[in-house]
């Protein structure tokens, strides 16, 4: 049972769901992983980049591919924000994302969303709350997986953008700083839920 307090909160709450700004996206994939970064939690991540870069000069060769990282790293990269990153985030069609090597979940995932591109995930066990496969955000098992996947939603521009919006309107409805807070508070979201 909701408590009444939570109950008029809920009742007062923003729900509309603003549409995704539209911005140029000259890039047409961006990975930010290196491709020669063997630190040991990065192996996949660095296979995915080899990966990229070996389609860059195959099945990829008319695609704009950026590869590696933008802006500084560690702790600085961490802690600030970086113009290239944002840059690079707010003009790529697709980001794709793969994790740390035995990791679930981090930054990157909600970032490349909040950029606006349509996200190309590693699998993962479970998602964040409101993301599904091929609604929101899209899943590979394997390079040659991930290689299909990108020629098909750059062929298929109307689809991927309607992914990209709809993961886009995920994490800033539902997983913004505040909607911690009001998880906390009231064990649920309540602004700008989409």
């Amino acid at each position: 049972q909701i408590d009444p307090v939570v109950k008029m909160v809920m009742s007062n709450a923003t729900h509309s769901c603003p549409s995704l700004p539209v911005v140029q996206r000259p890039i047409d994939v961006a990975h930010f992983w290196e491709v020669d970064d063997a630190r040991n939690f990065g192996r996949f991540r660095q296979h995915v980049s080899r990966a990229l870069q070996t389609m860059s000069n195959t099945t990829l060769s008319d695609a704009r591919i950026m590869i590696g990282t933008q802006g500084a790293r560690y702790g600085t990269g961490r802690n600030t924000a970086q113009s290239n990153y944002i840059q690079a985030l707010l003009s790529s069609k697709i980001v794709v994302v793969s994790q740390r090597d035995a990791w679930e979940d981090h930054y990157r995932l909600m970032e490349a969303l909040s950029g606006g591109a349509m996200v190309l995930h590693d699998t993962m066990l479970t998602l964040p709350r409101g993301l599904e496969n091929e609604t929101s955000i899209v899943f590979f098992h394997d390079v040659q997986e991930l290689e299909r996947l990108i020629l098909h939603y750059l062929e298929h521009d109307t689809e991927r953008a309607r992914i990209a919006q709809a993961g886009w309107q995920i994490a800033m409805g539902r997983h913004r700083s505040w909607h911690r807070v009001e998880e906390v508070f009231f064990g649920c979201p309540l602004t700008r839920v989409c």
